[in-house]
């Protein structure tokens, strides 16, 4: 009797794990509202762009309050450790992320030497930090420094190895080139960081990072869902791609660019149930604020502003067959840009028309 009771439970232990299987078969494993496939009446995956300079979306990018801030500074902490390519699915390395937060490389300079003479407009770099002559700069080594070293012959053994490290006072004797010198007066350290009658510190070369507020624009896919057994339809939010901007570098031009004002390229893609739990983490109450100019007493966390959908977006793409853009559909068939934006605008109105036909239906 007892091992027919064992059998009995295992029996139903089994049939219990088998439809939590298919219940988690039934459902994106992205999805952050889990709505299984056969209460779905009705799904269509749409790409809308989101502008974060637009007056509607500033509550997402108050100054020194951006949510891209907050995203990139959860990336480098390690809080965000999956980013994606656009299928969702290949992740991408974070150093790869990192790097793309780059919009220029820096350009290191030769390294420079104490014993080299410099002329007016020589760049090179002295522990990292690019310099330019601001001025004719000879080396300012025992041999060549006539004002402040004498040659010695005191001193049987070779003194201390002249640094250029160091600063001397009057009195001091060092050996350089195999003679020996003493200073005639105090010599203070002479290095590009210290002389500033003949360098200063260069722009030219140095790295430039991508700021949160160069990231002002969001792409989000999600599905549009009709759930049939509450007759009610949902936006799914899938995930959030980052965009930041890249002024034109005119030393080195890329085609792709506008030549006036740059171009916008991704930084990778980001769940959105990843990014929900940041935004509802206790240790950044104070920084996921969405801005509410209208009321500073109904602020609201970033995670509730994307549901009660209090941003402004345009669609971008519907899934279609070509993936293509809306933008990208209109060009291959030779049409007005003009008409693919009004497009983006009856997308909207058809889909609002579609959710107003399942209410009926």
């Amino acid at each position: 009797m007892r091992t027919k009771r064992i059998v009995v439970g295992l029996a139903i232990v089994m049939f219990c794990n088998i439809c939590v299987a298919q219940d988690e078969a039934q459902v994106d494993p992205n999805s952050l509202l889990k709505i299984p496939k056969y209460e779905q009446m009705y799904k269509v995956r749409v790409w809308r762009a989101i502008n974060l300079r637009e007056k509607q979306n500033k509550g997402f990018f108050a100054k020194r309050n951006e949510i891209t801030k907050l995203i990139m500074n959860a990336v480098k902490s390690g809080e965000l450790s999956d980013f994606y390519e656009a299928d969702l699915v290949t992740k991408i390395p974070k150093d790869k992320f990192l790097s793309g937060l780059l919009s220029k490389e820096g350009v290191v300079f030769p390294e420079w030497v104490a014993t080299q003479n410099y002329t007016l407009g020589d760049k090179y770099s002295y522990k990292g930090v690019n310099y330019e002559a601001s001025d004719d700069a000879p080396s300012k080594t025992p041999s060549n420094d006539s004002r402040s070293w004498k040659r010695t012959g005191k001193g049987k053994t070779a003194f201390e190895a002249w640094s250029v490290e160091k600063a001397y006072k009057i009195g001091d004797k060092v050996a350089f080139d195999g003679t020996n010198y003493e200073t005639i007066g105090d010599v203070p350290v002479m290095n590009p960081s210290t002389d500033k009658d003949h360098w200063a510190v260069s722009p030219e070369g140095k790295a430039i990072n991508v700021e949160p507020a160069d990231v002002s624009k969001l792409t989000l896919v999600e599905d549009v869902i009709f759930d049939k057994r509450r007759s009610r339809l949902y936006y799914d939010m899938l995930a959030v791609e980052l965009k930041a901007y890249i002024p034109l570098d005119k030393s080195n031009p890329d085609p792709e660019q506008d030549v006036a004002n740059g171009s916008f390229k991704s930084l990778g893609w980001f769940l959105y149930k990843d990014l929900e739990k940041v935004f509802r983490d206790p240790t950044h109450v104070a920084e996921a604020i969405w801005f509410n100019r209208q009321n500073m007493a109904e602020k609201r966390n970033y995670a509730d502003a994307f549901l009660l959908r209090l941003f402004h977006c345009t669609i971008d793409k519907v899934e279609n067959p070509d993936d293509e853009t809306i933008f990208e559909t209109y060009n291959n068939n030779r049409r007005p840009y003009k008409e693919a934006v009004w497009a983006t605008e009856w997308e909207e109105m058809r889909l609002m028309e579609k959710e107003h036909n399942l209410w009926e239906y």
